[in-house]
Formats: C-alpha cells, sequence, structure tokens
C-alpha cells in the first residue's frame, strides 16, 4: 500500500487502520488493500480522479460451494452467467469478488454494510470487467475489471465523478 501512495507521489504518508481493520488513508486519497492465496496488493487514486475504489483477491479454485452461491449471487445474476465460456465454473466467485470491491469501494465514504443482494452484478467474461448497481442509492453505479492468473483470481473496481468506465488496470 505504501508503495502504491509512493507512486501517487504520497510517499510517507500514514495509513491508520480504522476499527474494523480497514485501512484508513490519508486526505485526499483512496483506496483498498486486499490478500488471497500468496499475493497481497493495493490499488490507491486521488480522491479527485474515484470516489471509492475496491480490490478482492481470491484462489481461483475450488469453485464457490452451491450453498455459498445461493446466498451470494441473485437469481437475475446466476441467469445471465454464461455456461458457454472458458471459466463458468468461477463466474459467481466473479460476482461474489465484485461485490466485495463495491461494498469496500463504498464502505468509507458511507459506512453502510451491504448484504450480497443490495448489490446486482452484470459480467463481461470477454472483455474481463463488470458492472454493478447498487439498490437504494438511486442506481449507484460501479465498474471494474478482472483479471485470472497464475491461479488467482483478481477484482478491483470503483465508483465517482472522475472513475472511467475502462476502470484500473490489473496486473
Amino acid at each position: 500500500a505504501h508503495a502504491a501512495l509512493a507512486r501517487l507521489g504520497r510517499d510517507g504518508d500514514v495509513i491508520a487502520v480504522g476499527p474494523r481493520r480497514q485501512p484508513l488513508w490519508p486526505p485526499g486519497v483512496v483506496g483498498s488493500i486486499a490478500h488471497g492465496g500468496d499475493w497481497a496488493g493495493a490499488i490507491v487514486a486521488l480522491a479527485a480522479d474515484a470516489s471509492g475504489l475496491g480490490l478482492d483477491i481470491e484462489l481461483l479454485d475450488p469453485p464457490l460451494p452451491p450453498e455459498v452461491v445461493a446466498l451470494v449471487v441473485s437469481a437475475t445474476e446466476r441467469a445471465h452467467l454464461p455456461l458457454d465460456h472458458s471459466i463458468p465454473a468461477h463466474a459467481p466467485k466473479l460476482v461474489f469478488m465484485a461485490k466485495e470491491c463495491v461494498y469496500k469501494a463504498l464502505f468509507p465514504s458511507t459506512g453502510r454494510e451491504l448484504e450480497f443482494a443490495d448489490v446486482e452484478v452484470d459480467l463481461d467474461l470477454d472483455g474481463r470487467r463488470w458492472d454493478a448497481v447498487v439498490a437504494g442509492r438511486s442506481g449507484q453505479a460501479l465498474s471494474g475489471r478482472f483479471e485470472v492468473t497464475d491461479g488467482h483470481l483478481f477484482t478491483a473496481g470503483g465508483w465517482g465523478q472522475g472513475w472511467r468506465r475502462s476502470g484500473p488496470r490489473c496486473r
């Protein structure tokens, strides 16, 4: 996270830890931290460029168990999951991860807990993108990208006036 801040020209800034162990970013910065398997990462931006960011990292395998998919992925989302793609077994995990990104991107500014049912995700597996809409936030839209590499899934996304539809580069 400190290396990411340094790339923004903010080396030396302190990242405090909040009561829920969430990062408290320095003024003028938004970001997210994640870890999964043997990977860890951070995504940061100036607040002028994004209102919130989310990052999640998970092991590719195993896929989510059916009982977790039933809790996390809505009937609408399940109906839109492509079954003829190279990663269909992992699409529910990508929905879960996009929802995790939404939570991480919104919570610092809203303090609002979200349920999985509060967020509707649309995956574009070929474009490696996702879009999400949050219920009860006047159609608050977030967008992001995902990558599959080295046995891991990576999702990153954000929202805000300066946020670009192209989303972050996952690398």
